[in-house]
């Protein structure tokens, strides 16, 4: 009757273990997404020029329908505009043209939710995450003859909020393709004792690699 007991016991837990086995092998535990970012800055209602650059994340998934996200991203561009020397009399005070290059970094950590099962083609997903923001505009300016200029920047870092999701298609058992993926990335940053808001948006589309 022990024999019995054991043996039963014995085959219960085998069942259990193939069964979580099963369980875990029906999703994807690993994926890792390469892709383009791009960024504006919503001021007014309207969408500043677009930002270019690039957008890497990998996830864990610790289970069927969430897992751990980390997400880095950096976009860049180059701005130009009028600058006006500092002279006191304004008929003396023609403008010159300055270029800057403008960058937004963004590293962050938070949750995915998204049906990882293997077999699925559509993959909609949605992510919450948190971390460490970075804007700078670095400005090199064109000196008119007579005026005392000098290179300046502009640059804050604070704490970064990304709010979004997306859409992945499935190719192959290790690819698919991240068809878009749209984010609001506020920025929430102090400047001179004052609390401000980097409204930012922000939008991706690659591959994402499955393990």
């Amino acid at each position: 009757m022990r024999k019995f007991f054991l043996a039963s016991v014995l085959v219960v837990l085998l069942s259990t273990l193939g069964l979580a086995q099963k369980n875990i092998d029906e999703y994807d535990k690993v994926e890792i997404f390469v892709g383009y970012s791009g960024a504006s800055l919503v001021s007014d209602d309207d969408f500043e020029p677009i930002d270019n650059g690039i957008n890497v994340s990998a996830v864990y998934n610790i289970h069927r329908y969430f897992g751990i996200k980390v997400d880095v991203s950096g976009t860049f561009k180059t701005i130009e505009g009028d600058y006006f020397s500092p002279f006191t009399e304004p008929q003396l005070n023609p403008p010159s043209r300055y270029s800057a290059d403008h960058s937004l970094y963004n590293a962050t950590i938070g949750v995915q939710f998204k049906n990882n099962k293997r077999e699925a083609l559509l993959k909609p997903f949605g992510h919450v995450l948190v971390g460490y923001g970075k804007h700078r505009d670095k400005f090199t300016t064109a000196c008119p003859t007579g005026a005392i200029c000098q290179p300046f920047n502009f640059d804050f870092n604070g704490v970064s909020l990304i709010l979004g999701g997306g859409l992945d298609i499935k190719i192959n058992r290790r690819i698919d393709v991240r068809v878009i993926q749209l984010d609001v990335n506020p920025i929430f940053y102090k400047l001179d004792q004052q609390n401000f808001i980097y409204p930012n948006t922000r939008f991706s589309s690659g591959i994402v690699f499955k393990f």
